[in-house]
């Protein structure tokens, strides 16, 4: 069975199962929104939404007190990112996670780069690209974060620890105006 849905800011088709007037079953839904299409195919489940794989899904996303909106692509499970998938955001803040996810959290391991977000380490605000685990929100367990401030680079690949240094590990920092030097 095909239904077309309209509203103001988007038009969306369903081809696939219905109950009672509502998907349910497998099907492919997918939703136009200006320049954007986003497919969701899988099963729709009346009380527990949608579970299957998303391709090019506008949502938002918070991580540190910052929302982020963008594109989600990946494997779905009731109604929110669960497995590998991608998230991409747009706009002057950019995040960028590819990884595992959990529920709708990002758990690692996986890749997550930013340009504009803050990301604490350590109790300073920096901008960062990170690869490794992520548990709660932070980084833990084996990890490298890169950091660019200015004309330094900061390297640490090591352990971690809710964010935080912890264990063994490497920092190196380099840069133009100042000595390079590696800490194990």
């Amino acid at each position: 069975y095909i239904m077309d849905f309209a509203d103001e800011k988007s038009y969306s088709t369903y081809t696939g199962l219905f109950r009672n007037g509502e998907p349910s079953g497998d099907g492919i839904y997918k939703i136009f929104h200006d320049e954007n299409i986003a497919v969701l195919e899988g099963h729709y489940d009346l009380q527990n939404g949608f579970s299957g794989y998303v391709t090019n899904l506008e949502t938002s996303y918070l991580y540190n007190g910052i929302t982020f909106t963008g594109i989600y692509t990946g494997n779905y499970t009731d109604d929110q990112p669960n497995g590998k998938g991608n998230f991409e955001s747009e706009g002057d803040y950019f995040f960028y996670y590819d990884g595992i996810w959990d529920k709708g959290d990002i758990v690692g391991p996986g890749q997550l780069n930013t340009n504009n977000a803050k990301i604490s380490i350590n109790g300073n605000i920096t901008r960062a690209s990170y690869e490794g685990h992520i548990e709660n929100g932070s980084f833990n367990g084996q990890g490298t974060i890169s950091i660019i401030n200015k004309s330094v680079s900061y390297v640490y690949s090591g352990n971690w620890l809710n964010n935080l240094y912890s264990g063994e590990g490497t920092l190196t920092v380099s840069g133009i105006d100042i000595l390079n030097y590696t800490y194990n």
